[in-house]
């Protein structure tokens, strides 16, 4: 979505982490984890030697 220099675009991104160590285990906690990241991608062009600046922003919920 392009709001005159501004654009907005939604991000999603889903991750599944698991460790599997030899020889060592712990109690209490899990092994396996899943995050998931909404944000959204905010642009502004700026002319400075044709460099765009992009600034991001999101939440982590896991």
């Amino acid at each position: 979505m392009n709001f005159g220099k501004l654009a907005l675009e939604p991000v999603a991104n889903l991750a599944y982490l698991n460790l599997d160590t030899d020889g060592f285990s712990e109690r209490g906690g899990s092994e396996n984890v899943a995050f998931t990241t909404l944000g959204l991608h905010v642009g502004n062009r700026v002319n400075l030697s044709e460099t765009a600046v992009l600034a991001l922003s999101g939440t982590r919920v896991g």
